[in-house]
């Protein structure tokens, strides 16, 4: 398998501190983030991750360079931020045929990446999310069958089950084709199947 991790953003909510280090580099228990995140995806059956990048791009392209590990780490560079979907869908040239793994690199997760992935391929359809409970931030609308049916702003959501998305995905190639080219996309824009989340 694959992974993109996305590391592009401007780390808007960590100012003033962002203006001089990317998010993905911040350290936990003394780790940069996207450290953890690689090391990770590499432990869950990962062959090759590439990192999407825009703000302070240099710093996380000399983070890579400088580590050597162990499976192929790339970056691409987007001169203009490209959203989920298409930094997914810039990297149409680094798929291959098997579902592949995106992931958000500014989280902090000890959840097991090969489970959701095995988790996936044993399902139909084409896209698992990974969900979270988490009352306060919690927009996500999941049907009964473990189906997302919507995504509210907190204000307006109605009753039923909700979750948190955790910015961990497993998505089959198939998906690539629904995202338009060279364009700001997000990829939580239609139901997908639920991930299981703990």
């Amino acid at each position: 398998m694959k992974a993109l991790i996305l590391a592009a953003g401007l780390g808007t909510r960590l100012l003033p501190f962002t203006r001089i280090i990317p998010k993905p580099l911040f350290p936990i228990a003394g780790r940069p983030l996207l450290d953890i995140h690689i090391h990770a995806l590499r432990n869950a059956g990962c062959e090759a991750v590439t990192v999407n990048t825009h703000h302070l791009a240099e710093e996380i392209e000399t983070f890579i360079a400088d580590r050597h590990y162990p499976i192929p780490v790339y970056s691409r560079y987007e001169p203009e931020i490209l959203g989920t979907g298409g930094a997914i869908k810039n990297l149409e040239d680094f798929w291959d045929r098997r579902p592949f793994f995106v992931v958000n690199s500014d989280i902090v997760t000890d959840i097991d990446l090969r489970t959701v992935y095995d988790f996936h391929v044993h399902h139909p359809y084409p896209v698992t999310l990974v969900l979270y409970n988490c009352p306060e931030i919690n927009t996500v609308s999941v049907s009964s069958d473990g189906f997302v049916s919507g995504f509210q702003a907190k204000e307006t959501r109605t009753s039923g089950l909700h979750r948190t998305f955790t910015g961990i995905q497993v998505l089959d190639p198939e998906i690539l084709r629904y995202i338009p080219e060279s364009e700001f996309t997000s990829s939580g824009v239609a139901p997908m199947r639920r991930g299981t989340a703990r």
